[in-house]
Order: C-alpha cells, then sequence, then structure tokens
C-alpha cells in the first residue's frame, strides 16, 4: 500500500481541472460557527452533515480516525446529544 492511501485525510486536487470542482456548501449562523469551534478543538477532525431546516449534525473523531462524540448543532447554536 502506498504512503497516500495510508493517510488520514483524503487527498486533495490534484490539477487545475480538480480545482474547478466546487464541492458541497454549508451555511453556518455565527452561533453555530462558534459551537463547532469548541467541538473541533476537542478532537483530530470532524464530519459536518446538514440535516436542513437549521440542524447539524457533527461527528468527532481521533486522530486514529475513530468516532469519539456525535452531536446535533440546532438551529439557535446550542448542542444537543
Amino acid at each position: 500500500m502506498s504512503a497516500e492511501m495510508d493517510r488520514l485525510f483524503p487527498l486533495g486536487p490534484k490539477d487545475p481541472e480538480e480545482m474547478q470542482v466546487h464541492g458541497p456548501r454549508l451555511a453556518l449562523s455565527p452561533k453555530q460557527a462558534r459551537s463547532l469551534a469548541e467541538l473541533a478543538a476537542r478532537c483530530s477532525y470532524v464530519e459536518i452533515e446538514d440535516c436542513g431546516a437549521g440542524y447539524k449534525e457533527v461527528r468527532s473523531f481521533d486522530a486514529e480516525g475513530k468516532q469519539i462524540d456525535e452531536r446535533m448543532i440546532l438551529p439557535d447554536g446550542g448542542l444537543r446529544d
């Protein structure tokens, strides 16, 4: 297995053509962004899923890629387990 395959995070764009491909967009209120920053400060990386109606599902992972937490960020920025 190559070193690239061992990387924890997905590889970025490889050429200018791929850099023109836009990914999904996620809109966060300032309060939601602060809550997300607080969650992200305690882990290696996070995955965010837009659940509609302003709700965001956030999964936190450690450096080995193991999920350590799953929370919902409410439209008002509050957190729910």
